[in-house]
């Protein structure tokens, strides 16, 4: 019960400079669209903005937590928003004007113009074992190499330059994905489902 995808990617398939799609098996986004192209929520039970459409807050999840058992916060979206922007990974994130955590589970997010697209185009990642490292080495991380998410698979294994193998999260909130191991193999132009 393997699912085996041709990736162009390499070694980086899971980081935030690369690919999203990979990553989203891995790490969750706030929300997702659905193959109707409506949002559901991934890391948020539920959103709002307000009358102008500048500020978002998001109401986290309570039951999702990092592959190492420790719960996911509203602090972890913080943390990944704050890295990547300073970083210049994402340039939309450089609309953010401010980001307020008043509880675990609650995040606002301010931007500098209305926007009503909700944040759902980045995946997020752990406080606790990214907070202490020097994010200006972030490409250097060994975290890449062995990534621990909160999504719906775990990393099991990377082979350089050949793949990365994930294994379905037993403890996965939506309930254990329905394919046991998915590998990614390198080397392909683009994507492509065997």
């Amino acid at each position: 019960n393997t699912l085996i995808v041709a990736y162009c990617c390499g070694g980086e398939v899971l980081t935030p400079w690369i690919s999203e799609e990979a990553s989203m098996l891995v790490f969750l986004p706030l929300v997702m669209e659905n193959e109707e192209g409506e949002y559901e929520g991934r890391l948020a039970r539920s959103w709002g903005h307000s009358a102008d459409y500048r500020e978002w807050t998001y109401h986290l999840r309570t039951d999702i937590r990092w592959h190492d058992g420790a719960p996911v916060t509203a602090r972890d979206v913080e943390f990944s928003l704050r890295l990547l922007a300073e970083q210049k990974i994402d340039v939309e994130l450089s609309r953010i004007e401010s980001i307020t955590v008043p509880d675990d589970s609650t995040v606002t997010i301010r931007y500098a113009q209305a926007t009503d697209a909700l944040e759902w185009w980045g995946v997020h990642y752990p406080q606790h074992l990214l907070g202490g490292l020097d994010p200006k080495k972030i490409r250097e991380w060994e975290f890449w190499a062995q990534p621990v998410g909160n999504g719906p698979y775990r990393f099991v294994r990377y082979l350089a330059q050949t793949l990365v193998e994930l294994e379905a999260n037993p403890d996965f909130y939506g309930g254990k994905p329905a394919i046991d191991r998915v590998v990614i193999k390198f080397g392909g132009a683009s994507p492509i489902i065997e």
